[in-house]
């Protein structure tokens, strides 16, 4: 066995609404380049995320797996298309795969959070679907 220790190297990403890191990144095609060598599993991701003031990480769902957000910074709003949540340091939230969610600063300073998916999609285009502007 080999294990992998991941020493705070992986590139900053930026996605269409957030800042992410990707830690350990899925077997699925252009994920695999964003990780560090060693740190890709077939089974699951885990990323870093951040937000800064007023940013907010639309209204997304992942079709083929469930997703876990454990806050590590700051205060935030999780929120569904039916309810809502505020979380601070140390919440951890479970989302089904096929829910909608977004993420929202509260505060004024950064927000960040670990989030994972398992399984994953086929493909790692089909493991996030934006629907922000599907919802009116």
């Amino acid at each position: 066995m080999k294990l992998s220790v991941i020493k705070n190297e992986s590139k900053l990403l930026k996605n269409t609404n957030s800042d992410f890191r990707l830690l350990i990144g899925g077997n699925t095609g252009e994920v695999k380049k964003d990780t560090s060598e060693g740190t890709h599993s077939e089974y699951f991701y885990l990323a870093e995320g951040r937000l800064q003031e007023d940013e907010v990480k639309e209204m997304h769902v992942h079709d083929y797996g469930d997703e876990f957000i454990y806050v590590t910074k700051g205060k935030g709003i999780i929120s569904s298309e039916s309810e809502y949540h505020v979380v601070k340091k140390g919440d951890i939230v479970f989302i089904p795969k096929g829910s909608a969610h977004k993420l929202e600063n509260l505060g004024k300073k950064e927000f960040k959070y670990l989030f994972g998916c398992a399984p994953l999609a086929p493909k790692a285009e089909l493991g996030h679907r934006n629907i922000a502007a599907d919802i009116k």
